[in-house]
C-alpha cells in the first residue's frame, strides 16, 4: 500500500477494494435499507456516510503530507473501526454533527422560503403600484390636506379664544385682507 514516488495519488486509498468493502460496511450501518426509516433519516445518513468520508479522505491526505507516503491497509482499518460499531463514539458523534447539520440547512432554507414567499411579491407590487407621477399628486394631495387642517386649527382657536394674543392677529390679518379687498 505504501509508495515511495515523490506524486502519491490518495485516490489510490479510495480504490483499494479492501477499503471498499470496509466502505460498504459504515454505509450500511448509517443508511440502513430497512423501511421503517423515514426520508429524514435516510437524508441524515447520507449526510453521516459524506462526512465520514470527508473526514477519512483528511486523514489521508494528511497522513501522506506528514509522512510522504498512503498510510498501511492496518492503519487506515484502525481509523475505520470505529465507525462501524454502532455504539461507538464515533459514530455518534458524525449521526450529531450530521443532524444538525441538517437541522441548520432546513431552518435556512424555511428563512429563505418565507423571504421569497411573503417579501418578493409585496416588494413586486410596490414597484408594481408606485410610480413618479402617483407619488408626486400624493404629496400635493397631503400638503392641502395638511394646510386645510391649520386652517381649521387656527379657526377653531380663533373662535374659541377671542381674547387671545394669537386671536387677535389672526383678526388683525383678516381685517387687514379684508380691507384690502373692498373697493373704496
Amino acid at each position: 500500500m505504501t509508495n515511495n514516488s515523490d506524486e502519491i495519488n490518495p485516490q489510490q486509498v479510495d480504490n483499494d477494494p479492501f477499503l471498499i468493502q470496509e466502505d460498504e460496511e459504515v454505509f450500511a450501518i448509517l443508511i440502513s435499507s430497512t423501511d421503517n426509516n423515514s426520508k429524514y433519516d435516510e437524508l441524515l445518513g447520507m449526510i453521516a456516510y459524506a462526512k465520514y468520508s470527508l473526514q477519512k479522505h483528511q486523514y489521508v491526505s494528511l497522513y501522506q503530507r506528514e509522512n510522504r507516503q498512503l498510510p498501511s491497509q492496518e492503519v487506515i482499518k484502525a481509523i475505520i473501526t470505529p465507525f462501524k460499531d454502532n455504539d461507538s463514539a464515533a459514530l455518534l458523534s458524525l449521526k450529531q454533527s450530521s443532524e444538525q447539520f441538517l437541522q441548520e440547512y432546513a431552518q435556512e432554507y424555511l428563512e429563505n422560503a418565507k423571504r421569497e414567499e411573503i417579501i418578493k411579491p409585496l416588494e413586486k407590487i410596490i414597484q408594481k403600484n408606485t410610480n413618479f407621477w402617483s407619488s408626486v399628486w400624493a404629496s400635493i394631495i397631503a400638503a392641502f390636506i395638511y394646510s386645510v387642517i391649520i386652517a381649521l386649527v387656527i379657526l377653531t382657536v380663533t373662535a374659541a379664544l377671542p381674547n387671545n394674543k394669537f386671536a387677535r392677529i389672526i383678526k388683525i390679518l383678516l381685517e387687514d385682507n379684508a380691507t384690502e379687498i373692498t373697493p373704496k
